[in-house]
């Protein structure tokens, strides 16, 4: 995947380069889309076009490529977007920490592919996908539609990411051994009826107890198998302190 920032930083001559790159490793595009009203103004000031339309010409939505936040998109651009099967991925904590808006979840189509995302605020995915189901609610999705298209973004992350690992697991026979404990006790009967409720309101509150992959603990009980945690974190703080002190200098 090829990482690119909003529209109004890059030149016509980068997006052709872009172009370029993905057509010849077969891939897709990560860029910020329409995050805030100033990344339609300046693209239109800038280059005569709005975003999305600059990434039209230069053929760079398709299957593999994300258009990060996407709150300042108008209808027709959704419906574009949803034509290219390029995914929107919606990074919340961001768009409150920025004071930019939220998106609009009535008018975002079911059909639009939708990812959760962090924008580099935090790195708890689970987290950002409830906050999704919450800020759906508060815009009057009915609980039906909330968990309809909470749902479906879980599974289209995974469909998702299959597209660029292929090996990406899900839980069914004879597949890989990769799955999660979390530390839940039900308060109340658990079945499929109910499970996406469970996992919503309760699971998603308690800490994952142990990590598996291919059979093997990579976390268990709490615990990293087979790391030292504490001169890792050493060095984090080193390495951050000394940014800091680079940064006083500048």
């Amino acid at each position: 995947m090829l990482g690119l920032h909003a529209s109004f930083t890059l030149s016509d001559e980068t997006l052709a380069r872009a172009t370029r790159l993905i057509q010849e490793l077969n891939a897709g595009i990560h860029i910020h889309l329409c995050e805030d009203i100033s990344d339609r103004e300046n693209s239109k000031m800038l280059y005569g076009d709005f975003p999305l339309e600059r990434l039209k010409k230069f053929s760079l939505l398709n299957d593999k490529s994300i258009v990060a936040h996407g709150i300042h998109v108008t209808a027709e651009e959704l419906q574009e977007i949803k034509k290219h099967n390029t995914q929107l991925a919606f990074n919340l904590d961001s768009n409150l920490n920025n004071a930019v808006g939220l998106p609009d979840f009535q008018k975002i189509s079911q059909g639009n592919g939708m990812l959760a995302g962090t924008d580099g605020m935090h790195a708890n995915l689970a987290r950002s996908l409830k906050q999704i189901f919450l800020i759906s609610r508060m815009q009057k999705l009915s609980f039906g539609d909330a968990f309809g298209m909470f749902i479906n973004m879980y599974f289209n992350q995974v469909e998702f990411a299959q597209k660029y690992f292929a090996d990406f697991p899900l839980l069914q026979v004879n597949g890989r051994a990769d799955f999660i404990i979390w530390d839940y006790v039900v308060p109340t009967p658990l079945n499929a009826g109910n499970f996406w409720g469970h996992y919503i309101y309760g699971m998603l509150e308690y800490p994952v107890r142990s990590v598996v992959q291919n059979g093997s603990f990579l976390m268990k009980d709490y615990v990293l198998q087979g790391i030292n945690e504490a001169p890792i974190q050493r060095n984090i703080y080193n390495q951050g302190e000394r940014l800091l002190e680079k940064f006083s200098k500048a």
